[in-house]
């Protein structure tokens, strides 16, 4: 893993830091829609 990390420049990273941070984000609104439109369903 770290080989493929050390070959990425600057940019990328960033690009991978803000994809992760949206991945993050859009599970928790797919979590959220899934209890809003499933009511009996309990965390």
């Amino acid at each position: 893993m770290e080989e493929i990390i050390l070959k990425l420049d600057l940019a990328d990273i960033r690009i991978l830091e803000l994809l992760k941070e949206n991945s993050k984000i859009l599970m928790r609104e797919i979590v959220q829609l899934v209890i809003i439109k499933n009511p009996d369903i309990k965390k």
